[in-house]
């Protein structure tokens, strides 16, 4: 359980490539700091145990609940890059 679910972590932090090399490369409009891929990071971590979870060998509780918090996480994102209300903190521009 412990392997299946550190490789659906470390999946999804491969998407952090994506970024990082935007910025060796210097493409407009990608302007990440430490603080970005630390956020990011974190949020893509949750995504993949969430997925582990919820595709796991547990009942059907365990997946409305997976994929409960793989939508979290995704609301979460966007309103961290865009801000889908002003009143929330770390809401983006």
């Amino acid at each position: 359980m412990q392997n299946r679910t550190l490789k659906f972590v470390l999946g999804a932090l491969c998407i952090l490539f994506i970024p990082f090399f935007a910025m060796l490369f210097s493409v407009d409009g990608w302007d990440w700091h430490l603080f970005d891929y630390v956020v990011v990071g974190i949020l893509l971590a949750g995504m993949g145990a969430s997925l582990a979870y919820a595709t796991g060998s547990g009942n059907s509780k365990h997946r409305v609940i997976g994929f409960a918090l793989v939508g979290l996480l995704i609301l979460t994102y966007v309103h961290v890059a865009v801000g889908i209300v002003d009143w929330l903190p770390l809401a983006g521009s």
